[in-house]
């Protein structure tokens, strides 16, 4: 019975992390492209129309760092979904399993301090499901032994 409640708590990270991942994933796209073009026109606006060359260059300035950010968000979300996906496998260790779940949880603060406010805490508790259900798996199982 309790094999099958782990089993269950797996397959529901696995679910988890996957939907996190498409959400961050759509979610990074959509912000890169939307910074892109938004701050290439502002600033073209700025320069050309304005002529207030400074303020063009800031928000070419805060554009990169923004996007940038978006392109760390992806990055995170694809190795979290890596970690996520080895982590909720039935095959999985128990101490690799633990170490996976903790990769997981840390790709998930990073995914959210890189802008992604919506798949990074989904990968966090995730993480925190994961390391739940793997460190507590031999203790159940010696329990009923």
């Amino acid at each position: 019975m309790e094999k099958l409640k782990r089993c269950i708590i797996k397959d529901a990270v696995r679910v988890l992390v996957i939907i996190a991942a498409v959400i961050g994933i759509i979610w990074s796209i959509v912000g890169f492209v939307g910074i892109l073009f938004g701050g290439a026109f502002v600033a073209a606006g700025q320069e050309t129309i304005g002529k207030n060359i400074t303020a063009a260059e800031a928000t070419e300035t805060t554009s990169v760092n923004l996007m940038l950010r978006m392109i760390g968000s992806f990055i995170a979300i694809i190795v979290g979904l890596i970690f996520g996906i080895i982590s909720s496998s039935k095959e999985t260790k128990r101490i690799s399993g633990i170490i996976l779940s903790v990769l997981l949880l840390f790709s998930g603060i990073i995914a959210t301090i890189c802008a992604s406010y919506v798949a990074g805490p989904m990968y966090i508790l995730c993480g925190i499901i994961a390391l739940i259900s793997n460190s507590t798996s031999k203790q159940l199982k010696n329990k009923i032994e």
